[in-house]
């Protein structure tokens, strides 16, 4: 588990490796320079007795060799020291990111105690209704299908069902703690994309399309790098937000479409989240004017009071508003992001169905999975096979990554520490780690559509006489796994009319074979394919 200071990685300790020294050495200091530099903590050694030192040696460090580096993970077999600027130049980011999603702290040696942040706050102060509008998983379905193709889109990105097919994806939508990491995660996710991917939150579309043609394509290719165009990126926002600052209108100095921006995304996280909060027994559809799709939605968000002004009775108001919080605190942290010029930041963001890794990963149910783990619950063997066979399963239970909420961040600084190692290499601070929610089971079987068809097929022979339809099936776990993984634009497509076409124009969205308008010329397209 990360520490608030900063940790270096061995790539940091293998880039700042200088040089031997190529200055002349004095008689006196010629015996010492072929000795080892010690390790902090070492006695160093002392010229041999009636051999004058002079302060030359003493000033000068003998050459570094490869002897001298030691690439381990402790911190005193490098040979020198972490600067001091290392503790304090990634704080404010790391207090921002927490604010975002919490921290997690050790509370004894087994369970630790989370203090959740901004997203997951917002989901539970919100998303933890137990009573839902119908009990009936058919009704509950149907409610779920009348979400946009954009929702369903997204939903599946963050999540996955799991290998009971339609049960597991029930159980997130149902189950309020599984719910919650839900909205957790569509959270992150367009944080992620439309905020912390922007290369200026906030700007014009004009802006923005001037800082991707004139430094991200134009210097995209080597010699350039990720550090030259942070550099002149930092440099055109500087100007942006200088233009754009006024004591009157924007005394805060921010972009020029910053509150326009925050507020527009707030809306869209609305649409999003509302299917799932419609679930929510006597929840009414939006009927008043700020609904987002008012023509006068507009004119009601002109002023951020009258988001708050509703009070705690109006739901959609007090969703907005939460989300628009969160949104403009991370627009603002995106733009510190972008304003650091010598820093390039990149969020990594776990897959579903990974294996957890504790020093990657933070768990949204970490309680929860120690409390269930199989391998600790494991029934004692009495000799039968029912139990034997329980005993068999938890053996190759794992815990796995069910839903991605939120990307864990690195900062990465070029070169060494060193004044002649600033253009060796790279150095790499790990700021937070990936936030994610988990499930006990086995990896996700990957099958053609005639073999899941087929096994299919099996598994209803075994199941005929003990019920028809999905609703009907068998509620012991082994039998529930077999109906194999689905996705949730396929669920969320069947029989819905239109949904070919939706589902249509996302296969598009993937179609790389299409060149792109940056191409000039055939030369160059076929160069880069």
């Amino acid at each position: 588990m990360p520490s608030s200071s900063s940790k270096l990685s061995s790539r940091a300790r293998s880039s700042s490796v200088s040089q031997p020294s190529t200055a002349k050495t004095t008689p006196e200091s010629k015996g010492s320079s072929t000795k080892k530099r010690p390790r902090p903590g070492h006695e160093e050694p002392t010229a041999a007795a009636g051999t004058p030192v002079s302060p030359v040696s003493k000033q000068r460090p003998p050459p570094v060799t490869d002897d001298t580096h030691v690439d381990t993970d402790d911190e005193n077999d490098f040979y020198q020291e972490r600067p001091e600027y290392v503790e304090h130049t990634y704080s404010y980011i790391q207090d921002q990111l927490r604010e975002l999603v919490g921290l997690q702290l050790p509370e004894d040696d087994i369970y630790t105690a989370d203090k959740p942040g901004l997203i997951r706050k917002f989901a539970e102060d919100h998303f933890d209704f137990k009573n839902l509008f119908s009990n009936d998983d058919e009704e509950i379905l149907a409610r779920l299908r009348e979400m946009s193709v954009h929702s369903a889109l997204l939903i599946g990105c963050v999540a996955n069902g799991g290998p009971r097919g339609v049960k597991g994806w029930l159980e997130i939508f149902t189950e309020p703690f599984e719910r919650q990491a839900l909205v957790s995660g569509i959270i992150g996710r367009v944080l992620e994309e439309h905020v912390f991917a922007s290369l200026c939150f906030g700007a014009t579309p004009k802006q923005l399309e001037e800082l991707h043609k004139e430094i991200d394509l134009k210097h995209r290719d080597y010699p350039h790098d990720g550090f030259t165009r942070a550099q002149l990126r930092y440099e055109r926002i500087h100007k942006i937000i200088q233009k754009a600052t006024n004591p009157t209108t924007n005394p805060f100095g921010l972009p020029p479409d910053f509150i326009a921006t925050s507020k527009r995304l707030a809306w869209q996280l609305f649409t999003v989240l509302e299917p799932i909060y419609a679930l929510k027994a006597g929840y009414g559809a939006p009927t008043s004017p700020t609904s987002p799709t008012s023509k006068s939605r507009k004119r009601q968000l002109s002023s951020w009071s009258e988001l708050r002004a509703g009070g705690s009775g109006d739901a959609q108001r007090d969703l907005v508003a939460d989300l628009y919080t969160i949104v403009v605190r991370t627009g603002i942290l995106s733009l510190h992001m972008r304003l650091d010029p010598s820093t390039v930041y990149f969020g990594v963001c776990a897959g579903k169905d990974e294996y957890w890794d504790e020093k990657a990963m933070r768990a949204f149910n970490y309680r929860y999975m120690i409390k269930t783990n199989p391998f600790t619950n494991m029934p004692e063997s009495d000799g039968t096979d029912e139990i034997e066979a329980q005993r068999r399963k938890a053996q190759f239970q794992l815990a796995l990554v069910r839903m991605a909420l939120f990307p864990g961040w690195q900062a990465f600084k070029k070169g060494g520490w060193r004044s002649e190692d600033k253009e060796k290499g790279m150095r790499v601070c790990e700021l937070g780690r990936q936030w994610v929610s988990l499930r006990w089971g086995r990896q996700r079987r990957w099958e053609s559509p005639e073999q899941k068809a087929k096994r299919l097929a099996e598994l209803q022979k075994k199941k005929k006489g003990k019920g028809k339809g999905r609703a009907k099936a068998v509620d012991t776990s082994e039998e529930d796994e077999e109906l194999g993984w689905e996705e949730w634009l396929t669920i969320w497509g069947e029989g819905k009319p239109g949904s070919e076409a939706a589902l249509g124009k996302i296969k598009d969205w993937f179609s790389w074979n299409v060149p792109s308008e940056e191409f000039e010329s055939d030369e160059e397209m076929s160069v880069d394919e």
